[in-house]
């Protein structure tokens, strides 16, 4: 049976929706927001789009999405699973899922993936292939781009920069005004409020360095010459005097 049917209202260009039977919190009779076409909206599932938002273009909402507030999504967009986009959030030709949650006025655009139980927000911007998952946190003015992935808890928010194949992860911070960019890794409890670029990789007093390889090594030992690590002078010693042996048993000339 078919859930909803169009209804021309105020809108040239785009319909509303309404219910035509209950589902989820939707009641029979309910009017929707706004698609172009019956593409946009699956008739299976309990996705739907609400009250002033808008879907259409090759857009696709599935599964048990929903798209509420006034929330556009558009262009080659698919929202399914769990997720919700809703506020003034903007989605075009990305992809929001598993349990993604995009609200207030982010922007997820050109093949950008969301997915997990990842939050992005208020002013927020992911895309150009960027991917944010696994209960990460975007937001602020926080920009992420280039593909960049964040995942693992690892949040980014203020007016930080993440971009070209940087890896933020692993409840790694980057914040304030900072710039990761290049081939950097940011991971284990690491927080980042500086400027990081090229080869560095960052990590946190809790990082596991029997298990880091020896280029690993020689990158982490670099790394405290371009970045502030939020660790204690102490954890700083211990983590490096590791480094160092470390270093001697693969055969490398200490660097410090």
């Amino acid at each position: 049976m078919r859930k909803y049917e169009l209804v021309t209202i105020d809108n040239k260009t785009l319909y509303r929706i309404v219910s035509l039977k209950d589902f989820s919190d939707v009641k029979k009779g309910d009017l929707g927001g706004y698609i172009e076409s019956e593409n946009n909206l699956s008739q299976e599932g309990n996705c739907w789009v609400y009250s002033n938002a808008c879907v259409y273009g090759d857009a696709q909402v599935s599964d048990n999405a929903k798209i509420s507030g006034s929330a556009l999504v558009f262009g080659n967009a698919k929202v399914y699973k769990n997720a919700w986009v809703s506020g003034k959030a903007c989605v075009s030709d990305a992809q929001i899922f598993g349990n993604a949650y995009v609200f207030g006025r982010a922007q997820i655009c050109t093949n950008a993936k969301i997915f997990g139980n990842t939050k992005v927000y208020e002013r927020a911007q992911v895309f150009d292939s960027a991917w944010v998952y696994d209960n990460a946190k975007v937001y602020g003015n926080a920009k992420v781009f280039g593909h960049a992935r964040v995942c693992n808890n690892a949040l980014v928010c203020d007016n930080a920069r993440v971009c070209n194949n940087a890896l933020i992860c692993d409840n790694a911070r980057v914040c304030d005004n900072a710039k990761v960019y290049g081939n950097i890794r940011v991971c284990y409890n690491a927080k980042v409020y500086g400027d990081v670029f090229d080869d560095a990789w960052s990590y946190g007093a809790t990082a596991n360095l029997e298990n880091l390889t020896a280029k690993e090594i020689v990158n982490l030992v670099k790394c405290y010459t371009k970045v502030f690590i939020s660790i204690s002078v102490k954890d700083k010693k211990r983590i490096l005097k590791k480094a160092i042996e470390l270093l001697e048993m693969y055969g490398y000339v200490p660097l410090v």
